[in-house]
């Protein structure tokens, strides 16, 4: 459900669900801290049982999540947080990148390798200054680098059922008007590019 849908997402899955589908979340755990303020270190996919005022009911495990917190995991753009301690950890100086060399490759365009050296960096400052180091609180923490999840709602229905017919004529759920706005001058914008190049 990335980009944000506007949308109510209680009516949306009671409806959904008295129509005889089984949701499956796929939710990014890490957009959303523990109740002892760590990161989740992990995507999960969870299936939703049922919806009640307080949220939203999942199982394994069995819990209830208030909708504003699901929300926030449902609507994640495709990263991963990787611990420092886990960087560190598998560090080396002989580590080959050229595999990220691509055009359009998103391991470029979130500066990974950027990010682990400034990690190392800064690990190594904390190694020969210690103590003296000011700001250790400025200190990364994560990294961030792409994901193959997709965050969001998979709608299950039996073939052929009433759920399954109505799940092929469903619409697709509408953007919330920021991210039209967005969509629009992206498309205006290469209307453009597209209209002076054809001149």
């Amino acid at each position: 459900m990335y980009p944000e849908r506007d949308f109510d997402l209680s009516n949306w899955l009671k409806f959904w669900l008295m129509n005889g589908t089984i949701p499956l979340t796929t939710l990014n755990c890490q957009r959303v801290p523990l109740d002892d303020g760590t990161i989740a270190d992990a995507w999960h996919h969870q299936v939703i049982c049922g919806v009640s005022k307080d949220g939203v009911h999942l199982t394994n495990p069995e819990r209830v999540t208030p909708f504003d917190v699901i929300s926030k995991e449902l609507c994640s753009e495709s990263v991963l947080l990787i611990r420092r301690h886990d960087i560190l950890q598998r560090w080396s100086n002989n580590l080959d990148y050229s595999c990220w060399n691509s055009a359009g490759n998103r391991w470029i365009e979130f500066k990974v390798q950027e990010q682990i050296d400034r990690t190392v960096k800064e690990e190594t400052l904390l190694l020969l200054h210690g103590s003296e180091l000011k700001y250790r609180e400025l200190l990364t923490t994560h990294i961030t680098i792409p994901a193959a999840y997709k965050s969001g709602i998979t709608l299950f229905a039996l073939r052929d059922s009433k759920a399954h017919k109505r799940l092929q004529h469903a619409s697709e759920l509408p953007l919330k008007f920021a991210y039209k706005e967005i969509d629009h001058m992206e498309q205006s914008s290469y209307s453009e590019s597209n209209l002076s190049v054809n001149v």
